[in-house]
């Protein structure tokens, strides 16, 4: 168990932003972006342990090169509509 397991299952707080795309070969599509809200104290917590974080939004796309000094924190969102660290991973 790393120093970091503790955070698995904490709830953090993201703020919601929904969003229009028009796209000339699929037309306009409603999709909802997702950032870190100012006043969340975790994924901070989290950041000043570790300088190379990133962190997974719900949705986020991104690259999957394997960088073992890279700290992955995957956020899900939860049946009740909070957002909860699902899993930590170096990579």
């Amino acid at each position: 168990m790393s120093n970091f397991d503790k955070y698995v299952g904490q709830k953090v707080l993201l703020t919601e932003t929904k969003k229009t795309i028009e796209l000339e070969s699929i037309g306009k599509r409603k999709y909802t972006s997702y950032s870190i809200a100012p006043e969340d104290t975790v994924i901070a917590e989290i950041k000043s342990l570790h300088s190379n974080t990133r962190v997974w939004l719900p949705g986020t796309m991104g690259t999957m090169d394997y960088n073992p000094s890279r700290f992955n924190v995957h956020i899900e969102e939860q049946a009740d509509g909070s957002f909860e660290i699902t899993r930590i991973n170096f990579g």
